[in-house]
């Protein structure tokens, strides 16, 4: 498992990556412009940080303690971006001046990138659109992606490239945070709505096979919406086939035999170090 943020410590802020191997937190070879306002994910046997192509941060791949450069072609203002291993499909927003992410008005679309190719090609609109999710998630489990929001989830199948509607979520939520896990897609945080102040503690899990959805999950410790597409509140991984949650306050949890557990923590309470904008992914380096 891999770990980038942003270190707040006593001495400077910087942007830094670490594994977890053999149940300690190791600090990967440091690559000049690591963002953290893109995305990281498991692209073959390599890591990938994904920039924002709005900013003008590269995108690099890590294999073999080596970071290198990969070119992706320019995309604009990324929110969040998932792959299935062939692609990578990038969510945008547009805001109005003074609106926020979760903003009712902003405006999104929805791109995809074949792995080994160069540019971007934009995808069709689902059928009840992107505004509604207001400030959607995305996640991607056996070549579909789906865009979960409030109470809608959509799914766009990438070798048909058809869209779908699926069965509703329990509660509503939006700002969410989503990742695939031994085959269920779990959705965990989020809030009502824009500027809520309700922040939501708890877990649900969507089955694609029989198209159900599960809240039978103990609550958090602590709820905070993610806001941003590198994990300002909660950022959740699959670990060793089971759901793991990292964020900016607390120690990374993992849920054990229903009930919550704590991993390793990157830096010992005492250090004066933390990792603010944690991002994490799924990744076997060794």
């Amino acid at each position: 498992m891999v770990l980038a943020g942003f270190v707040d410590d006593e001495a400077i802020d910087r942007n830094d990556c670490f594994a977890l191997i053999a149940g300690r937190w190791i600090r990967l070879t440091s690559t000049p412009g690591l963002s953290i306002d893109g995305a990281l994910m498991v692209v073959g046997d390599e890591l990938w940080n994904l920039g924002n192509g709005a900013r003008g941060e590269g995108s690099r791949a890590y294999s073999f303690d080596t970071w290198k450069y990969i070119d992706l072609g320019a995309d604009e203002r990324v929110q969040k971006q998932v792959s299935d291993g062939r692609f990578i499909v990038s969510l945008s927003r547009i805001t109005p001046y003074g609106g926020g992410v979760q903003s009712p008005d902003a405006v999104y679309s929805l791109k995809s990138h074949l792995i080994g190719s160069t540019g971007w090609i934009e995808l069709s609109m689902p059928p009840l659109g992107l505004e509604a999710h207001l400030n959607p998630a995305l996640c991607c489990l056996d070549g579909i992606v789906y865009v979960i929001g409030q109470l809608t989830m959509q799914a766009y199948d990438l070798e048909t490239r058809t869209w779908s509607v699926k069965p509703s979520m329990p509660h509503r939520r939006a700002g969410a945070s989503t990742v695939a896990v031994d085959g269920n897609i779990f959705v965990v945080g989020g809030s009502l709505g824009w500027r809520d102040e309700v922040q939501f503690r708890s877990v649900i899990s969507f089955d694609p096979e029989t198209e159900t959805w599960s809240d039978d999950y103990p609550e958090l410790p602590i709820g905070r919406k993610h806001y941003l597409p590198w994990g300002m509140g909660m950022s959740p991984v699959s670990h060793e086939g089971k759901l793991a949650v990292f964020g900016p306050n607390w120690p990374p949890l993992i849920l054990e035999n229903g009930a919550w557990e704590t991993l390793p923590d990157v830096f010992p309470p005492t250090s004066g170090e933390r990792i603010s904008c944690p991002v994490v992914a799924s990744l076997k380096l060794w």
